[in-house]
Protein backbone atom coordinates (compact mmCIF):
# COMPACT_ATOMS: atom_id res chain seq x y z
CA UNK A 1 0.00 0.00 0.00
CA UNK A 2 2.65 2.64 0.79
CA UNK A 3 4.03 2.32 -2.66
CA UNK A 4 1.00 2.63 -4.07
CA UNK A 5 0.22 6.05 -2.22
CA UNK A 6 3.93 7.04 -3.26
CA UNK A 7 4.32 6.91 -6.89
CA UNK A 8 1.32 8.94 -7.81
CA UNK A 9 2.65 11.53 -4.76
CA UNK A 10 6.27 11.39 -6.84
CA UNK A 11 4.24 12.18 -10.19
CA UNK A 12 2.51 15.15 -8.48
CA UNK A 13 5.48 16.19 -6.79
CA UNK A 14 7.28 16.10 -10.59
CA UNK A 15 3.84 17.36 -12.13
CA UNK A 16 3.66 20.84 -10.18
CA UNK A 17 4.70 24.10 -11.92
CA UNK A 18 7.47 25.92 -9.91
CA UNK A 19 6.96 29.24 -9.96
CA UNK A 20 8.45 32.55 -8.24
CA UNK A 21 9.16 33.06 -4.87
CA UNK A 22 7.84 35.45 -2.14
CA UNK A 23 6.90 38.64 -3.00
CA UNK A 24 10.10 41.01 -2.45
CA UNK A 25 12.59 38.42 -1.73
CA UNK A 26 15.41 38.67 -4.19
CA UNK A 27 16.68 35.82 -6.02
CA UNK A 28 19.58 34.64 -3.55
CA UNK A 29 16.56 34.63 -1.12
CA UNK A 30 14.67 32.86 -2.85
CA UNK A 31 16.73 30.00 -4.06
CA UNK A 32 18.01 29.62 -0.21
CA UNK A 33 14.33 29.24 0.72
CA UNK A 34 13.38 26.71 -1.91
CA UNK A 35 16.47 25.10 -0.52
CA UNK A 36 15.35 25.01 2.84
CA UNK A 37 12.17 24.00 2.09
CA UNK A 38 13.67 21.12 0.23
CA UNK A 39 15.83 19.89 3.54
CA UNK A 40 12.41 19.38 5.01
CA UNK A 41 12.11 16.19 2.74
CA UNK A 42 15.18 15.05 3.51
CA UNK A 43 15.14 15.00 6.98
CA UNK A 44 11.68 13.26 7.17
CA UNK A 45 13.26 10.64 5.54
CA UNK A 46 17.00 10.97 7.78
CA UNK A 47 15.09 10.61 10.92
CA UNK A 48 13.72 7.31 9.62
CA UNK A 49 17.09 6.21 8.94
CA UNK A 50 18.53 7.03 11.95
CA UNK A 51 15.49 5.33 13.71
CA UNK A 52 16.31 2.06 11.61
CA UNK A 53 19.75 1.70 11.81
CA UNK A 54 20.05 2.76 15.49
CA UNK A 55 17.51 -0.64 16.17
CA UNK A 56 19.46 -2.64 13.94
CA UNK A 57 22.51 -1.92 16.29
CA UNK A 58 24.42 -0.43 13.23
CA UNK A 59 27.03 2.59 14.33
CA UNK A 60 23.95 2.90 17.16
CA UNK A 61 25.30 5.66 18.78
CA UNK A 62 26.04 7.79 15.68
CA UNK A 63 22.49 7.12 14.28
CA UNK A 64 21.65 8.19 17.92
CA UNK A 65 23.20 11.67 17.30
CA UNK A 66 21.91 11.56 14.00
CA UNK A 67 18.25 11.20 15.00
CA UNK A 68 18.42 13.93 17.68
CA UNK A 69 19.91 16.33 15.09
CA UNK A 70 17.60 15.67 12.28
CA UNK A 71 14.64 15.88 14.47
CA UNK A 72 15.76 19.49 16.21
CA UNK A 73 16.08 20.70 12.42
CA UNK A 74 13.10 19.58 11.45
CA UNK A 75 11.51 21.36 13.81
CA UNK A 76 13.86 24.50 13.17
CA UNK A 77 13.58 24.18 9.94
CA UNK A 78 9.72 24.76 9.96
CA UNK A 79 10.11 27.58 12.44
CA UNK A 80 12.62 29.12 9.93
CA UNK A 81 10.72 29.10 7.01
CA UNK A 82 7.87 30.81 8.94
CA UNK A 83 9.10 33.75 10.95
CA UNK A 84 12.71 34.11 9.03
CA UNK A 85 16.11 32.94 10.39
CA UNK A 86 19.52 35.28 9.90
CA UNK A 87 21.32 32.41 10.00
CA UNK A 88 19.99 30.73 6.55
CA UNK A 89 19.27 34.52 5.35
CA UNK A 90 15.90 34.36 4.90
CA UNK A 91 12.68 36.93 6.03
CA UNK A 92 9.51 35.58 7.41
CA UNK A 93 6.85 33.94 4.98
CA UNK A 94 4.61 36.84 3.81
CA UNK A 95 2.42 34.69 1.73
CA UNK A 96 -0.58 33.10 3.33
CA UNK A 97 -0.64 29.94 1.04
CA UNK A 98 2.84 29.53 2.57
CA UNK A 99 1.97 30.24 6.38
CA UNK A 100 -0.92 28.04 6.00
CA UNK A 101 1.46 24.77 4.37
CA UNK A 102 3.43 25.39 7.33
CA UNK A 103 1.21 25.17 9.92
CA UNK A 104 -0.08 22.02 8.21
CA UNK A 105 3.12 20.93 8.38
CA UNK A 106 3.28 22.01 12.11
CA UNK A 107 0.73 19.42 12.95
CA UNK A 108 1.69 16.52 10.93
CA UNK A 109 5.23 16.66 12.04
CA UNK A 110 3.66 16.19 15.96
CA UNK A 111 2.28 13.49 15.02
CA UNK A 112 5.54 11.87 13.72
CA UNK A 113 7.47 12.98 16.58
CA UNK A 114 5.27 11.24 18.89
CA UNK A 115 6.31 7.94 17.39
CA UNK A 116 9.97 8.30 17.27
CA UNK A 117 11.02 7.44 20.70
CA UNK A 118 9.52 3.71 20.47
CA UNK A 119 10.82 3.03 16.93
CA UNK A 120 14.97 4.15 17.91
CA UNK A 121 14.75 1.21 20.47
CA UNK A 122 12.14 -1.50 19.35
CA UNK A 123 12.40 -3.04 15.72
CA UNK A 124 8.17 -3.97 15.64
CA UNK A 125 7.75 -0.30 16.07
CA UNK A 126 9.24 1.36 12.07
CA UNK A 127 6.97 0.23 10.70
CA UNK A 128 4.34 2.64 12.38
CA UNK A 129 7.22 4.76 12.70
CA UNK A 130 7.92 4.64 8.64
CA UNK A 131 3.78 5.01 7.65
CA UNK A 132 4.21 8.48 9.14
CA UNK A 133 6.99 9.25 6.52
CA UNK A 134 4.75 9.76 3.68
CA UNK A 135 2.21 12.11 5.44
CA UNK A 136 5.18 14.44 6.92
CA UNK A 137 7.13 13.93 2.89
CA UNK A 138 4.05 14.93 1.36
CA UNK A 139 2.90 18.08 3.70
CA UNK A 140 7.13 18.88 3.19
CA UNK A 141 6.03 18.91 -0.40
CA UNK A 142 3.50 21.46 0.20
CA UNK A 143 5.22 24.11 1.86
CA UNK A 144 7.90 23.79 -1.08
CA UNK A 145 5.47 23.92 -3.96
CA UNK A 146 3.82 27.05 -2.22
CA UNK A 147 6.91 28.99 -1.81
CA UNK A 148 7.91 28.32 -5.37
CA UNK A 149 4.32 29.54 -6.93
CA UNK A 150 3.74 31.97 -4.32
CA UNK A 151 2.71 35.88 -4.84
CA UNK A 152 3.87 36.62 -9.17
CA UNK A 153 6.73 38.31 -8.69
CA UNK A 154 9.74 35.94 -10.51
CA UNK A 155 12.46 35.91 -8.42
CA UNK A 156 14.06 32.98 -9.99
CA UNK A 157 13.54 31.74 -13.14
CA UNK A 158 11.41 28.14 -13.75
CA UNK A 159 13.86 26.00 -14.82
CA UNK A 160 16.29 27.26 -11.94
CA UNK A 161 13.55 26.78 -9.10
CA UNK A 162 12.89 23.11 -10.73
CA UNK A 163 17.04 22.70 -10.55
CA UNK A 164 17.07 23.38 -7.52
CA UNK A 165 13.90 21.91 -6.43
CA UNK A 166 14.74 17.98 -8.08
CA UNK A 167 19.01 18.54 -7.19
CA UNK A 168 17.36 19.18 -2.98
CA UNK A 169 14.96 15.67 -4.12
CA UNK A 170 18.43 14.07 -4.95
CA UNK A 171 19.42 14.47 -1.03
CA UNK A 172 16.14 12.87 0.10
CA UNK A 173 16.30 10.04 -2.09
CA UNK A 174 19.86 8.94 -0.47
CA UNK A 175 18.00 8.95 2.70
CA UNK A 176 14.70 7.36 1.71
CA UNK A 177 17.28 4.10 0.05
CA UNK A 178 19.27 3.50 3.06
CA UNK A 179 16.04 3.60 4.88
CA UNK A 180 14.20 1.24 2.79
CA UNK A 181 17.32 -1.33 2.80
CA UNK A 182 17.37 -1.05 6.23
CA UNK A 183 13.51 -1.83 6.71
CA UNK A 184 13.93 -4.94 4.59
CA UNK A 185 17.02 -6.21 6.90
CA UNK A 186 14.80 -5.60 9.58
CA UNK A 187 12.10 -7.67 8.06
CA UNK A 188 9.30 -5.05 7.97
CA UNK A 189 7.08 -5.44 4.95
CA UNK A 190 10.00 -7.00 2.58
CA UNK A 191 8.07 -7.11 -0.31
CA UNK A 192 6.85 -3.57 -0.57
CA UNK A 193 10.27 -2.66 0.70
CA UNK A 194 11.54 -4.23 -2.38
CA UNK A 195 9.37 -2.63 -5.05
CA UNK A 196 9.96 1.01 -3.07
CA UNK A 197 13.91 0.33 -2.73
CA UNK A 198 13.79 -0.38 -6.68
CA UNK A 199 11.35 2.76 -7.33
CA UNK A 200 14.00 5.29 -5.26
CA UNK A 201 16.58 3.86 -7.14
CA UNK A 202 15.01 4.57 -10.60
CA UNK A 203 14.17 7.79 -9.43
CA UNK A 204 17.32 8.70 -8.06
CA UNK A 205 19.30 7.96 -11.26
CA UNK A 206 16.12 9.46 -13.82
CA UNK A 207 16.41 12.91 -11.47
CA UNK A 208 20.38 12.45 -12.27
CA UNK A 209 20.75 11.69 -15.58
CA UNK A 210 18.35 15.11 -16.13
CA UNK A 211 20.11 17.25 -14.18
CA UNK A 212 22.87 16.48 -16.08
CA UNK A 213 21.45 16.51 -19.66
CA UNK A 214 18.28 18.11 -19.80
CA UNK A 215 15.15 16.66 -19.29
CA UNK A 216 12.11 17.91 -21.28
CA UNK A 217 9.75 15.49 -19.01
CA UNK A 218 11.18 16.73 -15.95
CA UNK A 219 11.28 20.62 -17.19
CA UNK A 220 14.76 20.52 -16.24
CA UNK A 221 17.94 22.49 -18.33
CA UNK A 222 21.05 20.62 -18.98
CA UNK A 223 23.62 21.63 -16.41
CA UNK A 224 24.08 24.86 -16.71
CA UNK A 225 27.89 24.99 -16.20
CA UNK A 226 30.89 22.46 -16.28
CA UNK A 227 31.82 22.82 -12.63
CA UNK A 228 27.82 21.21 -11.97
CA UNK A 229 28.65 18.37 -14.57
CA UNK A 230 31.44 17.84 -11.97
CA UNK A 231 29.56 17.96 -9.78
CA UNK A 232 26.94 15.24 -10.48
CA UNK A 233 29.54 12.80 -12.07
CA UNK A 234 31.20 12.72 -8.51
CA UNK A 235 27.40 11.90 -7.13
CA UNK A 236 26.89 9.33 -9.67
CA UNK A 237 30.69 7.54 -9.03
CA UNK A 238 29.89 7.80 -5.22
CA UNK A 239 26.19 6.56 -6.22
CA UNK A 240 26.95 3.35 -8.26
CA UNK A 241 28.39 1.36 -5.39
CA UNK A 242 25.39 1.51 -3.19
CA UNK A 243 23.01 1.23 -6.26
CA UNK A 244 24.45 -2.01 -6.81
CA UNK A 245 23.72 -2.87 -3.04
CA UNK A 246 20.36 -1.46 -3.33
CA UNK A 247 19.21 -3.72 -6.74
CA UNK A 248 20.79 -6.43 -5.27
CA UNK A 249 18.07 -5.88 -1.84
CA UNK A 250 15.75 -4.98 -4.38
CA UNK A 251 15.84 -8.27 -6.59
CA UNK A 252 15.03 -10.56 -3.30
CA UNK A 253 18.55 -11.02 -0.97
CA UNK A 254 18.55 -9.67 2.47
CA UNK A 255 21.18 -7.30 3.71
CA UNK A 256 23.03 -8.59 6.75
CA UNK A 257 24.88 -7.08 9.40
CA UNK A 258 28.20 -6.25 6.72
CA UNK A 259 26.10 -4.60 4.32
CA UNK A 260 24.18 -2.43 6.12
CA UNK A 261 27.23 -0.90 8.02
CA UNK A 262 28.54 -0.60 4.36
CA UNK A 263 25.75 1.20 3.03
CA UNK A 264 25.85 3.61 6.49
CA UNK A 265 29.75 4.27 6.17
CA UNK A 266 28.87 5.79 2.41
CA UNK A 267 25.28 6.95 1.97
CA UNK A 268 26.20 10.19 3.32
CA UNK A 269 28.87 11.02 0.84
CA UNK A 270 26.53 11.06 -1.77
CA UNK A 271 24.13 13.03 0.45
CA UNK A 272 27.21 15.51 1.04
CA UNK A 273 27.92 15.41 -2.75
CA UNK A 274 24.21 16.07 -3.95
CA UNK A 275 24.35 19.08 -1.07
CA UNK A 276 27.32 20.46 -3.07
CA UNK A 277 25.74 20.52 -6.08
CA UNK A 278 22.47 22.29 -4.61
CA UNK A 279 24.79 25.05 -2.89
CA UNK A 280 26.18 25.69 -6.88
CA UNK A 281 22.69 26.38 -7.73
CA UNK A 282 22.64 28.87 -5.43
CA UNK A 283 25.10 30.77 -6.23
CA UNK A 284 24.22 31.01 -10.02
Amino acid sequence: MRLVLLVPMLAACLAAAPGPADAGAGAQEAKRRIGLAGYQLVLSERIARAACYHAMGIAAQRHAEMLVTARGDFGAGIDALLDGSARHGIGPAADPRVRAALGKLAAIWAGYESALSAAATDRQALADLDMHVLPVLVASDRVARAIRSSDGVAAVPDDLAQAINLAGWQRMLTQRAAKEYCLIAAGVDPASNRAALAETVALFDRHLDGLIEGSDALRLMPAPDETLVAQFREVAALWQPLRARFLEAAGGTTPGHDDLSAVAASVDAVLRSAEDALWIYETL
